[in-house]
């Protein structure tokens, strides 16, 4: 009879602990079902993506423009949803530094996105300000159209004055109406060769469109001479065809006879970051650009 007892014991005992561990695990089951429930209600991402910075200029009437230098990568264009008003979002890196230029025209607002021991970088709304904040630096500045935030996270790549006059020419373009008259300007005047300093070019302007005027002497006696024009694109660069391109042999007497005429010569300029232009003639037989300096 004992030995009955204990076997019915130990049965009852193995189907509580059966019962407890059953138990269990459905109270474990349920959180994650709950949890996968919540997991399936997404919070609307505030950012909307486009395709191009003309795009995004349109919807909110700004000037955002590219940069007048080679090397952009990164691209990116967004609005953000910023509660009643937007933010036209413009993302781009150069030399490795990531950029963020934003426009909003909410003159109120602090568009930064950036916050320095809990607090909007830009307090004071009323002027135009640059600062520096931990890992880098932002520049704000207001137009009629509204206001606008370069920030560039360089984590001391950057001087404070090389970033002011990078703020300074997308300020210039955005005050003068983007890339015509504005960006054009920035060409204008009298360059010369930045290595050896035998090459010329003068740069005039009409409205919106440039006319190059350049000499490069091979020697005493001979010089390539090129004259077209141009207009500054979208990316601040002039991309141009349809110039002449001359070899020019000259006697004791200075008499210069054509040895070599290209009709639809072609090439590339644009501005890098120190404001110097960069040339690349496409009929060159190395074909490497050419860094010219103002006189």
């Amino acid at each position: 009879m004992k030995k009955i007892l204990a076997v019915l014991l130990a049965v009852l005992m193995l189907a509580a602990l059966f019962s407890a561990c059953g138990e269990k695990k459905a109270k474990t089951e349920t959180p994650a079902e709950t949890k996968g429930e919540e997991q399936k209600t997404e919070i609307p991402n505030p950012v909307t993506e486009y395709a191009s910075l003309e795009e995004i200029n349109q919807l909110l009437g700004g000037k955002l423009r590219h940069p007048a230098v080679m090397g952009v990568t990164d691209e990116k264009f967004s609005v953000v949803e910023a509660g009643d008003y937007q933010i036209a979002q413009y993302e781009y890196s150069v030399n490795g530094i990531p950029y963020t230029f934003r426009f909003s025209p909410n003159f109120e607002a602090d568009i930064s996105g950036i916050y320095e021991k809990g607090e909007q970088l830009f307090a004071d709304r009323a002027s135009d300000e640059i600062k520096e904040f931990e890992g880098g630096k932002a520049a704000r500045f207001v137009t009629a159209d509204g206001q606008y935030v370069l920030t560039a996270k360089d984590n001391g790549a950057l001087d404070l004055e090389t970033f002011k006059s990078i703020a300074a020419e997308q300020q210039a373009l955005a005050a003068e109406g983007g890339n015509a008259e504005g960006a054009a300007a920035q060409f204008v005047g009298d360059w010369h060769e930045k290595i050896a300093g035998r090459g010329m070019m003068t740069v005039t302007a009409e409205n919106e469109k440039l006319h190059f005027s350049a000499r490069w002497p091979g020697s005493y006696k001979d010089a390539y001479v090129w004259e077209f024009d141009g207009e500054v694109g979208e990316d601040g660069k002039i991309a141009y065809e349809g110039g002449l391109k001359q070899l020019m042999e000259y006697d004791e007497k200075g008499a210069a006879t054509e040895k070599e005429r290209i009709e639809n010569n072609s090439g590339v300029i644009w501005l890098d970051e120190e404001g110097n232009i960069v040339w690349q003639d496409n009929d060159s037989e190395d074909r490497e650009p050419a860094v010219f300096v103002r006189n």
